[in-house]
């Protein structure tokens, strides 16, 4: 729902998120603040700092594998609220796949504002 910058410091980002995951007929709502370092075309680290995780870090790595990148994300998460493990997993995937499948639409959507619009490999422009 959101995601604000709080502060920069060199290449490590305060970054505040908001949102809502499904579970079953309902939205469960989160807040996160994460602590992101960035290495350049190679990985981002992050940390949570506050929010509905007891625990959240993990790093994600970009793999180039010719004209294409792979993203390889792992987190671990503990949250400060009881999910159900047969719902939990289920739920964290659904979320983790909406967020990098909103984050793949900005990042087209900005390189064909931005004229450097290629070939996704999908099919899709």
């Amino acid at each position: 729902d959101a995601s604000d910058v709080v502060s920069r410091s060199g290449n490590t980002y305060r970054i505040k998120q908001a949102g809502r995951v499904p579970l079953g007929p309902f939205k469960v709502g989160y807040e996160a603040v994460r602590d992101i370092e960035i290495f350049p075309y190679d990985h981002m680290r992050f940390q949570g700092v506050t929010g509905s995780f007891e625990r959240l870090d993990g790093t994600i790595r970009f793999v180039p594998d010719g004209a294409a990148t792979h993203i390889v994300y792992r987190a671990e998460s503990i949250p400060t609220v009881w999910v159900p493990p047969f719902v939990g997993l289920p739920m964290v995937e659904h979320a983790t796949r909406a967020q990098f499948g909103e984050l793949r639409v900005e990042m087209l959507r900005r390189a064909a504002a931005k004229g450097h619009l290629t070939h996704t490999g999908d099919g899709a422009p």
